[in-house]
Order: C-alpha cells, then sequence, then structure tokens
C-alpha cells in the first residue's frame, strides 16, 4: 500500500475516534484537555497565475490532516498548539512538484479574562512556526 493511502487512512482514523469538540475561549480544567482533528482534500483542474491567466493542470491534489490540542493548567491558564501535515501534488506541462511535511506548527498558551454562564473570553499568545508549500 502506497503513502497516499496511509496518509488518507490516518486522516479517516481520527476523525472516527473523535468525539464532542469543546474548544474555544473556555479553558479546561487543569490537567484536562482536548484533541481535535481533522482532514481536507482538495483537487483542481484548472488554476490562475498572478496576472489572472488561467491554465489547465494535469495533476492538483493537496491533502492536509490538522490538529489542535488545549490542555488546561490553571483554571484560568491553558497549553494550546496545533500542527497541520500538508501532502501536495501539481503536475502541469513543464512542471512537477511533490511535497510531504508539517505545514504548520503552534504552541502557545491561553488566559481566560472572563467566565460567565453562556460567555467567556481568553487571550492567547502563540509562537507559530510553518512553511509555506505551493498552490497552483
Amino acid at each position: 500500500m502506497g503513502k497516499g493511502f496511509h496518509f488518507v487512512f490516518g486522516g479517516l482514523a481520527s476523525l472516527g475516534l473523535a468525539g464532542q469538540a469543546n474548544a474555544s475561549a473556555w479553558n479546561p480544567a487543569p490537567g484536562k484537555g482536548e484533541l481535535i482533528s481533522g482532514y481536507v482534500f482538495i483537487d483542481a483542474e484548472r488554476a490562475e497565475n498572478d496576472r489572472g491567466e488561467r491554465f489547465d493542470l494535469d495533476l492538483y491534489d493537496k491533502k492536509v490532516v490538522q490538529s489542535y490540542g488545549i490542555v488546561g493548567l490553571t483554571p484560568k491558564l491553558a497549553l494550546l498548539g496545533t500542527f497541520d501535515w500538508q501532502e501536495t501534488q501539481i503536475a502541469q506541462p513543464g512542471l512537477s512538484i511533490a511535497y510531504s511535511d508539517a505545514s504548520s506548527i503552534t504552541a502557545g498558551l491561553q488566559f481566560q479574562t472572563s467566565l460567565k454562564p453562556g460567555h467567556a473570553t481568553a487571550i492567547s499568545i502563540s509562537y507559530v512556526h510553518g512553511i509555506d508549500l505551493p498552490d497552483a
């Protein structure tokens, strides 16, 4: 089985294991947390360049597995992070590109500034490390 099958299977398996997601400005209790994952697949037959010229593509496939996690450190402070893995293939006459790599990694803290029934406000600060993988 090819690498693409494992990529798709991993994305679908993460969706099958998912429960209810509650991530937002409501921080989880200390020592509690959650992991939210998603999978995106994009394909295209035509593209447009920076000058607005349209052209046909032989192949454009983009698959992304995204994960978001948060864990409570104190009643008002939480550690959060994201991780995205991207696999992209682009082919047209004179061009062939294939990438498979981490496309974004984030780590940060979220401080809950207000908590009322049905309403919460939080401030987050994060470090983001990401690379731009080509799009058509």
